[in-house]
């Protein structure tokens, strides 16, 4: 997909199946020089290092970007604006406080205060991981997407975030609110390891599942190996270490299942 779908749209959802190159293109968009610099939200501060790594290794000049989490971006505009943005929880209770904090700044954004601020310090909002969002950061990013041009990067088959919170239904809510431009399909992160076919099997299976229909593994590409277990419980363990030490080895490229 071109870097253009990304830059000339104003609204939109990039769904983005693993291996597939989301990473490259958010990195390629960011290296287009605004007048101003993208805001570029994801969820953890894991994810944040490795993007900045990324665009370091790019040599993706920091002053086009801002990089950091949904809740740390809010966390940093309730302490600019505490008058406009009064939180009525403290943060020893994390559970309770996050929640207010995002409604809190998603209000603040919502009525307008901060409107020419935003604009004027924004090119454009990316939005890496959209999957793991929950319901409030859902709506933060709504309430932004009405200021600034926004892009959002996911694929519900890989949300692992789902326990914080109630989550957007991606099909009626997501979908409806960020229509998809498109869905990455190319699987590169397989092409470069050499095994295309089961960069492309993947891909297959990730259809059926969406399809809600079952999958054989014996069906992959000379690549998923099937390791019975016992019933000596020590002995599986030790099984499985090796198979873990054989799959890491640089001269293979297997990867291996344990099957019980």
């Amino acid at each position: 997909m071109s870097v253009d779908a990304v830059l000339n749209a104003s609204k939109g959802l990039i769904v983005a199946p693993a291996g597939c190159g989301k990473t490259h293109l958010i990195i390629e968009a960011l290296g287009f020089a605004q007048s101003k610099p993208y805001l570029v939200l994801t969820h953890t501060t894991a994810g944040v290092t490795a993007l900045k790594k990324r665009l370091s290794r790019f040599a993706i000049p920091p002053r086009n970007y801002v990089v950091t989490t949904i809740d740390g971006w809010a966390l940093k505009i309730a302490g600019c604006f505490p008058g406009l943005c009064p939180l009525d929880v403290g943060s020893e209770n994390p559970t309770v406080f996050y929640p207010s904090l995002r409604r809190a700044v998603r209000n603040l954004v919502v009525n307008g205060n901060i409107s020419e601020i935003i604009t004027a310090t924004y090119s454009r909002l990316l939005v890496d991981e959209y999957q793991d969002c929950n319901s409030e950061q859902h709506e933060l990013t709504c309430a932004l997407s009405r200021l600034l041009p926004t892009i959002v990067f996911g694929d519900p088959m890989q949300c692992i975030f789902s326990f914080s919170g109630p989550m957007p239904d991606w099909n009626r809510t997501v979908e409806t609110f960020f229509p998809t431009l498109a869905t990455l399909q190319t699987p590169w992160r397989w092409n470069n390891a050499q095994t295309p076919d089961l960069g492309q099997w993947i891909l297959e299976q990730r259809h059926r599942l969406l399809r809600r229909e079952r999958i054989d593994l014996r069906s992959c590409p000379d690549y998923v190996r099937f390791h019975p277990l016992s019933r000596n419980h020590n002995d599986n363990i030790q099984r499985q270490q090796r198979e873990i030490l054989l799959a890491a080895a640089p001269v293979s490229r297997r990867f291996s299942l344990s099957h019980g």
